[in-house]
């Protein structure tokens, strides 16, 4: 978005449509369950196009988002850093560094996570519980719709995702949240 766009705007035209895909987040149903489908593979110097794509980079969004996943579900979650073609998200243990030689770490981490469930392959509360939390960790939007996000949890993951929007919106954010949840409210 160039500044000569915005002056428009603020010579009192109205905010042009095209700008709010920059602006505002809509997560409806299928976007929160889309968004743990495996994206493809990217190296460290690539640009990061997904919110998965972050948590392999980027240990402390890791940290946030298995914490929040690990509180509704008993799972943390850790993407698949060993993948070549497309990174699944995995419900468990995140790896520790494990001494040894190279080929030994790499066989240990990759049967530890072969025996992993992933994310992608879940219910649709655990799926979109995941894709509510990986739209909010990044912080790319001042401005989120959320629709029903307690579809498909039952109360205590609902109360539970409330409390996380809350936590993840901070003070900078905010979302617009169309519910029949309490519980979510309560959160």
């Amino acid at each position: 978005i160039y500044n000569s766009q915005f002056g428009i705007y603020n010579n009192g035209f109205k905010l042009s449509e095209a700008f709010r895909p920059y602006l505002v987040d809509f997560l409806k149903t299928e976007t929160r369950l889309q968004i743990s489908q495996p994206p493809q593979a990217i190296d460290v110097e690539d640009r990061k196009t997904h919110p998965i794509h972050y948590l392999v980079y980027d240990k402390e969004y890791q940290k946030t988002v298995s914490k929040y996943f690990n509180e509704a579900f008993g799972y943390e979650l850790t993407p698949d850093y060993l993948s070549k073609k497309h990174v699944s998200l995995l419900m468990g243990r995140i790896p520790q560094t494990i001494g040894g030689a190279a080929p030994d770490v790499m066989e240990s981490l990759s049967k530890q996570f072969q025996s992993y469930p992933k994310v992608d392959e879940q219910g649709d509360g655990m799926r979109s519980f995941a894709g509510v939390i990986l739209h909010l960790i990044l912080k790319n939007f001042g401005i989120y719709l959320i629709d029903e996000p307690e579809s498909f949890l039952h109360p205590p993951q609902a109360m539970i995702l409330g409390k996380v929007i809350g936590e993840l919106l901070g003070d900078d954010r905010q979302a617009f949240i169309s519910t029949h949840s309490e519980d979510v409210i309560k959160g």
